[in-house]
């Protein structure tokens, strides 16, 4: 099992944020969850077509990684990182790391502070440093401006690399293929060396700051995971507060203006990230044996499946059955037909983008607004 920095990259932000998180957290194991594990098995995949060969991670559907198959959806979004590096790693002489740990020891830090990063870059005529993360999780939408996570990693990379070669620039890349991001699936921030430094003397000053007996919690967006959330009181006071104040003398939604709905909506994610965190607890605390007054476990319903798959062809084959009785066809997508024929081979006409619906977002996303976009097919000449 891979070992977890109490002051790591990945919990980084929430160390800076709220000091008290450090002390908060101790007491509660921090357990896999399936979607963790899903995302352990793209980047084995991401990892595994990388290190070993020029192969796609589409000839490897079917396969299974950290008990998870890879399936069409899995292989197209692993895709778009290898397709990444490689296009990187070639644009110039390059060294490149994957899965690579890094420690801040030479930082002296009060605790020990390290972390894993899908991939570092680094070119050797530009003097460029790149951090890349694959995001597997389709949920919620990771922004790579000022993210403590890759500037962390940023930081063990440069320290590595001491005055063994220049780091002209660091260029930190999220790459998150399943999530809607008006930046698209591939988007990167640009620092300086010196940036990135000044960022380490922050960090140092913040592990040694969550170290203090009385260190505070602090809530805000940097409570999403954190194992201690359900038991905060800190999100817990402030989630009541934000609710008493601003809901308590309301009646009905039809009695608020536009503006009121506005600035409810801006504090609502607060509200909702305590009663997640709350129910998290109240679950872990079945699961692990505790009682709940008025609560209980129970298994979720049932779906039925084939106990073993190779077992049931056989089956079927020796009943008659043919491949059309026992496999459903599926037309392979735009991107995946354009690995076939190439990219300019495959007729413009034939493929059409097509949105799943709308999504209500703050109005400083740049996509434009859906009146804006009849107001354009509706103009009248």
């Amino acid at each position: 099992m891979t070992a977890h920095a109490k002051f790591g990259a990945s919990n980084a932000k929430r160390r800076i944020n709220c000091p008290g998180s450090l002390n908060a957290e101790a007491p509660f194991p921090n357990e896999s969850s399936p979607y963790a594990e899903l995302g352990t098995a793209a980047h084995e995949l991401g990892e595994f077509c990388l290190v070993n060969g020029h192969e796609d991670a589409f000839a490897f559907i079917g396969q299974e990684h950290n008990g998870h198959k890879v399936d069409d959806n899995m292989a197209r979004a692993v895709q778009v990182y290898i397709d990444y590096i490689r296009d990187v790693a070639a644009s110039e002489p390059s060294i490149c790391r994957y899965e690579k740990r890094f420690s801040l020891d030479k930082l002296d830090p009060p605790m020990p502070m390290f972390g894993t990063a899908d991939c570092i870059i680094y070119g050797k005529e530009s003097g460029t440093l790149y951090v890349i993360d694959y995001k597997h999780g389709q949920g919620v939408a990771v922004e790579v401006a000022d993210n403590e996570q890759l500037k962390y990693y940023a930081l063990g990379g440069i320290l590595e690399i001491g005055e063994k070669a220049p780091v002209n620039k660091v260029v930190t890349v999220v790459v998150q293929p399943r999530a809607m991001h008006p930046d698209g699936p591939v988007r990167q921030h640009s620092y300086s060396r010196d940036d990135i430094l000044d960022f380490g003397t922050e960090l140092i000053d913040a592990a040694y700051a969550s170290l203090k007996p009385d260190a505070p919690r602090i809530s805000g967006d940097h409570c999403k995971f954190c194992l201690a959330a359900g038991t905060c009181s800190a999100l817990r006071n402030n989630a009541l507060e934000v609710a008493q104040d601003e809901f308590g003398t309301v009646r009905t939604v039809n009695d608020l203006t536009p503006q009121e709905v506005a600035d409810y909506l801006q504090r609502v994610p607060l509200i909702e990230e305590w009663i997640k965190s709350l129910r998290r607890h109240a679950n872990s605390l079945l699961e692990t044996g505790g009682g709940l007054p008025g609560y209980k476990l129970v298994e979720k319903r049932p779906t039925r499946r084939w106990r073993v798959e190779e077992e049931f062809v056989a089956w079927a084959t020796e009943e008659g059955l043919d491949d059309d009785d026992i496999y459903e066809k599926k037309l392979k997508s735009p991107p995946q037909i354009e690995r076939v024929v190439g990219k300019k081979n495959l007729p413009a006409s034939l493929v059409i983008a097509v949105s799943s619906g709308t999504s209500m977002v703050a109005d400083t996303d740049n996509r434009p607004a859906v009146a804006s976009l009849a107001a354009d097919d509706f103009t009248v000449e």
